[in-house]
């Protein structure tokens, strides 16, 4: 009997099928976006939770701290105000933990192009694919998919992004020599280009290399005489570093004067993390920050705009319900014939309910299930991509 009022009911629908598919994608639509984005809310949630609570502290100058974390530890962000060189050196040489410097200010084909320390892999348990980690200046190591997506691998060059299309001199473009990619990590070292600190301050213009003179063939020559020759001051820096070249390169000032965007800590105890963290912030200039806890306000934030919003989704599901509850009745009154013409046959009031009951079921049950299968498509995308 439910089976024939089943059967019934599919083929009222299918005959009705103008009906039924806008009342398919009505309800689908007020399921799939509250769904949707509570489903990408949490993930977002626990993707920058994990990152923030593997890294204990973070360093750097004072300002925003917001913006401080998210580039240490997302490359997202403009580049905070810069630190020197010497306060690394400092806590160091204080054996608080693994410190790891980072300078997170330049892009090649406009992605990130990190300068940091091997032991950085070590923190991220990042693997190597293909190739090598980075071994001599002007090394860089590409992550999964900026590999993918430029289609370069080990062997092969990149160069950095200039700073200004009206004034190319504000940065100086480096050819990287591309050693290695690393393996797939599902984070944001995925989608950035990793280097040594010394190859973004060659980036930066502190530290360049020259050619020699004498036995250079296709450069510009100003004056000549027996000791002395000089050359036009494009050929001064190079633009590639390679292993004929590679001993020319040095840097100019006190290094510990040169620049860092931020420092990752991981304090052996929690007892060294809270005397290293205070002792930071007394600074004037500096301020160490838990990640946890910015991101943790910030995703407070982002469950209060999805609490608005939720209210309004509610809103929209309420109405989507009224619209539902409008055709039933419309439809009721127009199948009225209908029903009556069941009665004379022999069918029940209870059946006649239930076969009205059952179609309108079958549209919700579609709905739910597109519903469904559009916000597990919709996220597995997001987290291909990593949008998040």
């Amino acid at each position: 009997m439910i089976k024939k009022i089943f059967k019934l009911a599919i083929n009222y629908l299918k005959y009705n099928r103008l009906m039924s598919i806008i009342l398919v994608v009505c309800i689908t639509i007020s399921i799939f976006i509250p769904m949707f984005t509570v489903r990408i809310s949490n993930l977002a949630n626990e993707i920058l939770s994990r990152r923030a609570m593997e890294t204990p502290l973070v360093i750097g100058r004072k300002g925003g701290s917001l913006q401080l974390v998210l580039n240490t530890l997302y490359f997202k962000a403009d580049t905070p105000d810069i630190m020197q060189y010497s306060v690394y050196e400092d806590i160091a040489g204080k054996n608080a933990g693994r410190v790891i410097p980072l300078y997170n200010k330049y892009t090649a084909r406009g992605y990130p192009v990190i300068g940091t320390t091997l032991e950085y892999f070590g923190l991220r348990s990042l693997a190597v694919r293909s190739g090598s980690s980075m071994q001599v200046l002007g090394d860089a190591v590409l992550g999964f998919n900026v590999s993918r997506k430029l289609g370069l691998g080990a062997g092969d060059s990149i160069i950095t992004d200039t700073g200004s299309l009206y004034n190319i001199s504000s940065m100086y473009p480096l050819q990287m020599s591309i050693v290695g990619v690393l393996e797939k990590s599902n984070s944001p070292d995925d989608n950035v280009i990793f280097t040594g600190i010394k190859t973004t301050w060659v980036i930066d213009g502190i530290g360049h290399g020259h050619k020699d003179l004498k036995k250079a063939e296709d450069i510009d020559i100003l004056s000549r005489d027996r000791d002395n020759i000089v050359g036009s001051p494009s050929v001064y820096e190079y633009t590639r570093i390679t292993p004929e070249n590679i001993d020319s390169f040095h840097f100019h000032g006190d290094p510990g004067r040169f620049p860092l965007t931020g420092i990752i800590v991981i304090p052996e105890t929690a007892r060294k993390k809270t005397i290293l963290q205070a002792n930071i912030n007394l600074s004037e200039t500096l301020q160490a920050v838990t990640p946890e806890g910015i991101i943790g306000n910030l995703m407070k934030l982002v469950f209060n705009v999805q609490k608005i919003l939720s209210s309004y989704f509610f809103l929209v599901f309420l109405s989507t319900v009224l619209f539902l509850a409008l055709i039933i009745t419309l439809s009721l009154q127009i199948r009225k014939s209908e029903r009556h013409i069941m009665q004379m046959i022999g069918s029940s009031k209870y059946t006649i309910f239930f076969i009205l009951f059952t179609q309108m079921f079958t549209i919700v049950l579609i709905s739910f299930g597109m519903s469904v299968v559009a916000v597990n498509v919709l996220v597995a995308f997001v987290k291909y991509l990593q949008f998040i």
